[in-house]
């Protein structure tokens, strides 16, 4: 997992073809003027969905992995906190292609307080409980852009 602000977001460039795309796009765009909803940068391989929430307080089952997409996560307006596990992962029912992820119960290993101008990367594999409160519960807008862990380079 990477947790940095979204202005050295440029640095990380060079680790997947696909990243690199998304890296690209975010460099470029203004994440404020995106519409709710998906937005396709390269088809399947490299997309966001810019929506809204409530956060809520986390618990052991909030996890999520993803088996073939990386997230990058960035709040537009309000803030979230984004847990992450190293280990003790246990998957939860069976993993749903259709939202591309598997819940999974694991307990906290990092705790990354959102906000804009910051971003967490989370690799395919790697645990991530979204949408946590950090004080009391409040509406976020939010950017999660998926990157295909496929590079397929010509």
């Amino acid at each position: 997992m990477i947790y940095d602000l979204l202005a050295n977001i440029g640095n990380y460039r060079g680790m997947n073809r696909n990243l690199d795309k998304a890296i690209d796009y975010l460099m470029t765009v203004d994440i404020n003027t995106l519409p709710l909803g998906k937005t396709e940068i390269d088809g399947d391989r490299v997309f966001l969905q810019v929506m809204e929430a409530r956060t809520h307080e986390l618990t052991d089952e909030s996890y999520e992995v993803h088996r073939d997409y990386m997230d990058i996560q960035i709040d537009i307006d309000g803030c979230e906190v984004i847990e992450t596990a190293l280990n003790g992962v246990t998957p939860i029912g069976e993993y749903r292609p259709d939202f591309q992820k598997a819940a999974a119960c694991a307990g906290a290993g990092g705790r990354c307080v959102m906000g804009p101008g910051r971003f967490i990367l989370c690799m395919a594999g790697e645990a991530h409980g979204p949408g946590g409160c950090l004080e009391k519960p409040e509406d976020i807008k939010k950017c999660v852009v998926k990157v295909a862990v496929a590079d397929e380079r010509p």
